[in-house]
């Protein structure tokens, strides 16, 4: 029989999934089960830029819009997410994906085993109630996702709390967000290392050297509220809701 890989996806490995479907995808568990308080990640592709870590992907941000704080594992420390880990095994366990001829059949065997494993399965360390009964909390869809969820001041909120620090390139630029920001005394400073941080009340850049001196403002949108909507696959209709727009 072909591995699995080759029977659901062309791709080696989750890191080959574009950001852009990743997103979307963790929309459809934000739909049937609410947005939750945090979600923790670790620091590879597609949700984080693994040579880039201080930039936030636009996964992030459409997470941040939603009200929902982003927690990063440390770098090279799986084990801080040991139980999100172990998990892939047990599912795998369950699916046995090896006797699954579709992905739709990789898809019902996991629902199946997980409806039985939250619904009937009695938990004998825990007097034989079950996962629901344990947890009823988790069934409560406390934050619903709906047109309403995404704010981009929050997004402006959380840009506001960074700083960036770039070296000025021999091309008398800085790279941010992959924007160039060229700076017309910086061919004097070719090497040295700027400050760059986002005032939210003005939606400007400000690009100081380490001395806390002004070089240069920018007001380029680095980020924008529609590209992070397209990504995330939903757009703004006339009367200002969300709506999807990319299945």
């Amino acid at each position: 029989m072909l591995p699995c890989r080759l029977l659901f996806s062309p791709l080696r490995t989750v890191s080959e999934i574009p950001g852009e479907q990743a997103a979307q995808s963790i929309n459809r568990c934000f739909e049937q089960w609410g947005l939750p308080k945090c979600i923790k990640i670790d620091n590879g592709l597609p949700l984080a830029l693994p040579a880039q870590r201080d930039i936030p992907t636009l996964t992030e941000l459409w997470w941040v819009g939603l009200g929902i704080e982003v927690l990063h594992n440390k770098p090279a420390c799986p084990q801080q997410n040991g139980t999100v880990e172990g998990l892939q095994g047990v599912c795998f366990r369950w699916a046995e994906p090896a006797r699954c001829a579709l992905p739709q059949d990789l898809q019902q065997t996991l629902e199946a085993n997980n409806f039985f494993q939250r619904e009937n399965y009695k938990v004998p360390a825990k007097k034989k109630q079950t996962r629901r009964q344990l947890y009823p909390d988790l069934w409560e869809r406390v934050r619903p996702f709906g047109p309403d969820s995404f704010q981009f001041e929050r997004v402006q909120a959380f840009l506001s709390t960074k700083v960036w620090q770039r070296e000025i390139k021999k091309s008398g630029s800085i790279k941010l967000f992959n924007t160039e920001i060229f700076i017309s005394q910086a061919r004097k400073m070719i090497g040295v290392n700027v400050s760059v941080t986002y005032d939210k009340e003005e939606n400007i850049y400000f690009i100081k050297d380490l001395y806390g001196k002004l070089l240069k403002t920018c007001a380029k949108a680095l980020v924008s509220e529609e590209v992070i909507l397209l990504h995330a696959g939903m757009s703004k209709n006339n009367g200002g809701n969300l709506i999807v727009a990319i299945q």
